[in-house]
């Protein structure tokens, strides 16, 4: 439309405006040429308005394009939406002054959610929300959308359901229709003009807060309002009056004299802590003396149920957006959608922080899922290279080391971080959802290419530590990962444990690069203002085998693809307890795709070539940094398997990568197996839910094989394999696990240890310390196995030498089959040392894992025998389809002698040995959860009060007979319900610990009164009991 028609449109709107203050008008209809674009590529389709790009603006804002007038104050404005995929968010909205200040209602695809928003300053306020809206998704037939603003009412309609809102920030404003991650229609747009009422309000309430979420645990919550004055005359005697629940009474506080253009600020506390867990739509009222309302509004503030401490964590280290889809797949966590760049401070300021907190704003709504927060900080990254070039890392004739990398030695850098985090931590004091705290994922792929930073700063730091002058020949690309060692000739193979060049890249890597001194400054800094929060970094292990990594943070974790095989889980687990020298948690996370090219076909793209290329080139392995990035869904099968191989570990929590890949979240990776999320749903109800409090418990593995991996060897000899999961040491890793041998993975510097072993195995070694060297010699000397492969340059009488094979070249199947063989190699030269397992079993594709409590232990049996299956088996690159098994398994006497019995927690129920074994059934990717109690399980009794008032607490305790004294933990679930028969938020899974519970029950204050009962379960031989109480007024 020409401008000058679009503005004597205009001015008749703004006339049919002022001519509807009395009566209702026709309805305004919004041809698609009459739109404005305010972002994105808006275009006319057959005579809808669309937006097709399937973007978004900015900040990950909505696309937009307006219509009509600022003028507009009452009205309802409609359309017919429809959409070309079935993925991402619609919106149309209200009194439009610009993108950022707004009423919007937006429609979201899977789960068919509609939402009201108040969005002001660009900040997005959810006031109401709902699943299941409308008939279908508008891919599938239009659907009729509709926002209506009167007053301070607001309502939305997605076809016949219907949400409403109460909101005071603007009186007036156009019309706009917007879309994110979704390409969308809109067509029959009009705008209905109501008439306009004599004001109901004189005075406006304001909220001073932008919380909604509140946990129990923050027992009492100010809240903070003003009440403004618009009006020209004062206004004495008001009260303001606040109604959360009926059964609650009604809060009154009386206001000050309000002058013309005043306020007044009124401060009340929302009883978190004693109201039951659910929504509030909570009404504020001002009222004058006489009774008459001055001025209403209503806001929808929930109350969370209290967190369960026992629950064994599942964090997601993307996103799903959907609390609902979150809670039904077991996750506890899930991470915003939104990186903290310290950069991005330096540069923008309040900028990056309002984006952060936005973000955390948003994911606060999954508390209501039982979904805390997961915020990543990168220190690291980012950094304008023009206007920070002096702070980027220098090599020795002064250009940038690279691309250029930030200094993290330099002052004005830990100026700028320490300022950001402060900043940063400020904001985020008392955050009911941020728990998790991830520092500098994926950094040490670019870490491992750098080197000394020339500096002045720097070079004085190498001086202080004793470097000076600088080791020749180490600061160079790759010199920190032995580059600079490699391939000197003449290297014995037994070395000196100090050398100039060894310690340099050791002291580089734990000090000098000032990586791991910035990670723990930054976690300090946080870890003041959210004293909850659990401080992480990942991948730990693609950095040399050096203790210390890991400084100021809470526990590790490390990234594991499941191809080729799943049993990459352990190993990498194993690897993380050994980089933290046993003496912090590791959490392993499991990637839910694989890469394309790895398990499908050939690479055909010149892009993909060259990928594969730089990789070849790299000295050290870095296989999810430059591959094309082309994805797709791992097999179901190998989730199970993976998910029940890190259970078996003593791992503090399981982490999983790639929500996009299980769900229709928009996102990196493609979802191209429904079944795979149907299979984390099922391992989260059968096994997680239930025995995760129970395993928490267990933190300790059998010590009887050890394996050891030497950072000498990886430097001097390039060996290892960086976490990666693959060359010589994983083949004899893997055998060793289907061999039954539950190996312990030790550093050099952890060689103090090997007392505790029976069997050492020494694989893809070249080179070893003095002192690992006489470590290994004296455990031989005590007549103990010390096992190498073929290649080893470990020569010492009596050490065995077997031939494992190298599969990296072989296809999945026949990785399989080297791996067995190498098992058997194994078991018969264990054989004939006189080694014994504790429970084994013959079959050689079986895994049996172990965890040891205080006096019980679970024993699981997993299940590793796959085939090609038709999803992605026939490129012959993984065997990605289960097959079952039924298993003969063999304990030695002593786990059966004391009085201690054996239970299968599937079944529930004892488990009968035959001459010290015993026949499971395991299904495909699947496996068997057993567990040896001190004594046989007899009974369950539970103990409660009789009765107890409202606002109150009352005590549970439960406890286990046996035929003897009960030691470690054992899985319980207590359900909990109210004389309605309505589940209690205390419901849920826990733990006995030698045999004995106990469980503090709230009762709210507007909770039921009546009769509720209690009923107890344990879960390992079945036994049940139940109890009853009162609860009065």
């Amino acid at each position: 439309m020409p401008l000058l028609r679009r503005i004597l449109r205009a001015a008749a709107l703004l006339t049919l405006a002022a001519g509807s203050l009395l009566t209702a008008a026709e309805p305004v209809t919004l041809p698609a040429p009459e739109w404005i674009a305010v972002s994105g590529d808006w275009k006319i389709d057959n005579g809808r308005i669309a937006e097709l790009s399937d973007g978004v603006a900015s900040g990950d804002r909505p696309l937009w394009s307006t219509a009509g007038s600022p003028a507009w104050k009452n009205y309802t404005f409609r359309a017919r939406v429809s959409t070309a995929d079935g993925v991402g968010s619609l919106y149309l909205a209200a009194r439009w002054r610009n993108q950022d200040n707004c009423y919007a209602a937006r429609y979201s695809d899977p789960h068919r959610v509609l939402e009201l928003l108040r969005i002001v300053d660009g900040r997005e306020t959810v006031l109401a929300r709902t699943e299941g809206a409308g008939d279908a998704s508008p891919q599938k037939q239009p659907l009729e959308l509709s926002i209506r603003v009167e007053g301070n009412r607001l309502t939305a309609k997605a076809g016949k359901t219907e949400l409403t809102a109460m909101a005071d920030a603007f009186s007036s404003g156009a019309v706009a229709v917007g879309t994110s991650h979704r390409q969308g229609f809109f067509d029959r747009c009009e705008v209905e003009l109501l008439p306009e009422k004599q004001p109901v309000r004189e005075l406006v309430i304001e909220p001073e807060f932008r919380r909604r979420v509140f946990r129990p645990e923050e027992k009492e919550v100010p809240l903070v309002f003003r009440v403004v004055n618009p009006a020209g005359e004062k206004i004495s005697g008001a009260t303001f009056r606040l109604r959360i629940d009926p059964a609650l009474p009604e809060q009154k506080v009386k206001l000050s004299e309000l002058a013309p253009n005043g306020s007044a600020t009124v401060k009340i506390n929302f009883p978190a802590g004693t109201l039951r867990s659910g929504d509030y739509a909570v009404q504020c009222e001002v009222a004058g003396p006489k009774g008459k309302i001055l001025a209403a509004t209503e806001l929808l503030l929930s109350v969370v149920p209290p967190e369960n401490p026992a629950r064994f964590p599942l964090l997601l280290w993307d996103g799903i957006d959907s609390g609902e889809e979150l809670a039904r797949l077991g996750f506890t966590a899930s991470a915003v959608p939104s990186f903290f760049f310290v950069s991005g401070f330096a540069q923008e300021k309040e900028k990056q922080l309002d984006r952060t907190l936005a973000a955390v704003e948003r994911n606060e709504e999954y508390l209501r899922n039982g979904v805390s927060s997961l915020l990543k900080i990168d220190t690291r990254r980012y950094w304008d290279k023009k206007r920070f070039a002096d702070l980027l890392m220098k090599n020795q004739s002064g250009k940038l080391q690279l691309s250029g990398d930030i200094c993290h030695n330099h002052p004005a850098y830990r100026r700028a971080l320490e300022e950001s985090l402060e900043a940063l931590g400020r904001r985020l004091e008392g955050s009911p959802s941020v728990r998790l705290l991830l520092f500098d994922s994926e950094t040490e792929n670019e870490e491992r290419k750098l080197f000394q930073c020339f500096h002045p700063e720097c070079l004085a730091l190498a001086k202080r530590a004793g470097f000076d002058p600088l080791p020749a020949g180490v600061n160079r690309v790759w010199g920190m990962v032995g580059a600079s060692l490699y391939g000197k000739k003449n290297h014995p193979a037994v070395l000196p444990d100090r050398s100039p060049e060894f310690d340099f890249i050791r002291w580089w890597w734990l000090k000098g690069s000032g990586f791991v001194e910035s990670r723990a400054r930054a976690a300090e800094i946080l870890k003041k203002h959210l004293p909850e929060a659990r401080t992480f970094h990942d991948p730990i292990l693609r950095n040399p085998a050096f203790l210390g990594r890991d400084r100021g943070m809470d526990f590790v974790s490390h990234w594991t693809y499941t191809n080729p095989s799943p049993l990459a889980v352990l190993e990498n687990i194993d690897e993380m307890e050994a980089a933290v020298g046993g003496k912090k948690p590791v959490v392993p996370n499991l990637q839910l795709f694989w890469y394309t090219n790895e398990v499908v076909g050939e690479l055909t793209s010149s892009a993909d070539k060259k990928k594969a290329a730089e990789e070849a080139a790299s000295f050290v392995e870095a296989r999810d940094a430059v591959h094309f990035g082309r994805f797709m869904t791992i097999s179901p099968d190998h989730l199970r398997e993976a998910l029940w191989l890190a259970l078996s570990r003593p791992a503090e929590a399981i982490m999983l990568d790639g929500g996009s890949a299980i769900s229709t979240t928009p996102g990196t990776y493609a979802a191209t197996n429904p079944d795979t999320a149907e299979a984390l749903a099922e391992f989260s109800d059968r096994v997680l839910r239930p025995y995760g409090p129970m395993l928490r418990k267990m933190t300790v593995s059998p010590a009887r094989v050890a394996m050891l991996q030497s950072v000498y060897s990886s430097l001097y000899g390039r060996t290892g394999n960086y976490g990666n999961a693959n060359r010589i040491f994983a083949d004899v890793y893997n055998s060793a696990i289907l061999a039954q041998l539950q190996p312990r993975i030790l550093y050099e510097e952890s060689l103090g240890e090997l007392e505790k072993f029976e069997v050492l195995l020494v694989p893809d070694t070249r080179f070893l310390s003095e002192s690992g060297f006489a470590a290994v010699k004296r455990f031989l000397a005590s007549g103990r196995t010390v096992i190498t492969d073929k290649g080893s340059r470990l020569e010492l009488p009596g050490v065995v030498k077997l031939p494992f094979e190298e599969t990296a070249k072989l296809s999945a199947a026949d990785r399989e089959a080297a791996w067995r063989r190498g098992a058997k190699l194994l078991l018969q030269t264990l054989a004939e040392k006189k080694f014994r397992r504790t429970v084994s079993s013959p079959s050689d594709n079986l895994v049996i894992s172990r965890r040891l409590g205080d006096g019980d232990q679970a024993i699981f049996l997993i299940n590793d025998s796959r085939t090609a299956g038709d999803y992605v088996g026939k490129f012959g690159k993984v065997l990605e389809a289960g097959v079952p098994q039924r298993v003969k398994v063999e304990f030695a006497p002593e786990l059966a002698a004391k009085g201690r019995v054996l239970y299968d927690t599937a079944a529930r129920r004892k488990v009968t040995l035959e001459k010290g074994s015993a026949e499971f059934f395991l299904p495909p990717g699947g496996g068997r959860l057993l567990y040896l109690a001190s004594a046989e399980l007899t009974g369950l009794k539970a103990k409660i009060a009789p009765a107890v008032r409202r606002g109150e607490k009352i005590r549970l305790r439960a406890e286990l007979l046996a035929a003897g004294p009960v030691r470690g933990t054992q899985a319980l679930e207590v359900e909990i319900r109210d004389s309605a028969g309505r589940r209690h938020a205390s419901s849920g899974y826990y733990s006995l610990t030698n045999g004995a519970f106990e469980l503090e029950i709230p009762v709210a204050r507007n909770d039921r009164t009546g009769y509720w009962t209690v009923i107890c379960t344990d879960l390992i031989a079945g036994h049940r009991a139940e109890a009853a109480f009162r609860v009065n007024l």
